[in-house]
């Protein structure tokens, strides 16, 4: 898929989030490597915490939607985390770590969790 194709794909998958107002602060204890993070009930609330901006995808090994995105997440985490305010990207298997779906109202997957300082935005791809 073109670089064109990822950004738009990327954008479209923003537009399908709700806001909600939430403060975050910035300690840097995850690398910035261009690859998407996975994370887990024990590393997530840090991630999230961590960067001023992560996109989370809470997916399903089974999930055939899911499959399709995660290549097009892998091609667009390197350009985004280049970014002058990088956006980081990762990811939780939401049938592994159930707990963390739910706490997030999770109700769907593929659904997508996006955090800035200013704002927590969560809906489905």
């Amino acid at each position: 898929m073109s670089h064109n194709n990822v950004i738009t794909y990327f954008a479209v998958l923003m537009i399908h989030v709700l806001f909600f107002i939430i403060p975050f602060s910035c300690s840097h204890s995850f690398s910035v490597d261009g690859k998407v993070l996975e994370l887990q009930e024990s590393n997530f609330d840090s991630a999230i915490s961590s960067f001023d901006h992560i996109l989370v995808d809470f997916y399903a090994p089974w999930c055939g939607h899911c499959k399709r995105l995660s290549p097009e997440l892998d091609a667009a985490a390197p350009i985004l985390a280049t970014l002058k305010d990088p956006i980081m990207i990762a990811k939780v298997d939401a049938d592994k770590f159930n707990r963390l779906a739910k706490k997030y109202d999770v109700e769907y997957v593929s659904e997508a969790l996006y955090t800035s300082k200013i704002h927590l935005h969560i809906g489905r791809s």
